[in-house]
């Protein structure tokens, strides 16, 4: 199974769509850079504004930030995983791989933790990157947040795209790429679109919206876990999530038991995913 990993790995490596990732990611970075430090130097500049209106300002723009990174891993585990079986039975690859004395599930494994050891490490440098900048700038975010939040943060931030994975692992093995891709794509704004359903269900106290929005949490509960990671993060010592308040006037932050549910729905796609792999014909 390692023979497999190493290989997943530099098959990953020279895809050229972790050329465009890496280059936009820099771009996005920067464009996240430049607006922090335009944030701090204003609030600086306006002695009549209190540290709290500071903290909530900059802790919504990192927030936001934190959004749209959680974006990018899920683009780039979709795009590294999507044909990552698929794409070898296409092209006859798997029947040299298959016919060695490699046990049909310790391929799919090798296939899954070769691309999340890839996204792992990238989650963890985005996540760092996010949560450090406003450190450099004069923002003390760390401090304001507590350090143990966002440590664990970057543990939620990672389980993401790794539960992105194992759906696109099990769509690799049942559809054809394009099909997998159109699959997990719907997948991931589901999730979404449920989330907002739920909190603007909260909003207006819409008992229809909330259930719409939970039952697309427990069909897709992505949108879900990146609302644990904003509440974990930000909800901290003098922190309090902007977001709880500002949409919903109280807290959605999902429950342990949706992240333990999250847990369950990555093994049962990859066991699904094993399973089917067994008996396939190739």
């Amino acid at each position: 199974m390692w023979a497999i990993i190493l290989n997943t790995l530099k098959e990953t490596y020279r895809k050229k769509i972790f050329a465009f990732v890496a280059v936009f990611t820099i771009v996005y970075v920067g464009a996240y850079a430049l607006l922090i430090g335009f944030i701090n130097a204003y609030m600086q500049n306006s002695p009549s504004n209190s540290i709290m209106t500071h903290y909530s300002l900059s802790s919504i723009v990192c927030i936001i930030g934190l959004y749209f990174s959680t974006m990018l891993t899920a683009f780039l585990a979709i795009m590294l995983s999507i044909g990552s079986i698929s794409l070898d039975i296409e092209s006859g690859i798997i029947q040299t791989v298959i016919t060695k004395p490699l046990k049909r599930y310790k391929y799919v494994l090798g296939k899954y933790f070769g691309i999340c050891i890839f996204i792992i490490l990238y989650s963890i440098i985005l996540y760092s990157a996010v949560m450090m900048i406003p450190q450099f700038v004069g923002i003390d975010l760390i401090g304001w947040c507590g350090l143990k939040a966002i440590f664990l943060g970057v543990f939620l931030f990672m389980f993401e795209p790794i539960v992105l994975i194992a759906v696109s692992i099990f769509g690799s093995i049942y559809f054809k790429t394009l099909s997998n891709g159109i699959f997990l794509i719907s997948l991931y704004i589901i999730g979404i679109a449920g989330g907002f359903a739920e909190q603007i269900g909260s909003l207006l106290s819409n008992a229809m919206a909330i259930n719409i929005g939970i039952v697309s949490s427990l069909i897709s509960p992505y949108d879900t876990i990146y609302r644990k990671v904003a509440d974990v993060v930000f909800s901290g010592n003098v922190a309090t999530n902007p977001f709880g308040s500002m949409l919903t006037g109280s807290s959605t932050s999902p429950s342990i038991w949706m992240m333990v549910y999250s847990g369950i729905y990555l093994l049962a796609f990859l066991f699904l995913g094993i399973h089917k792999f067994n008996k396939k014909d190739i």
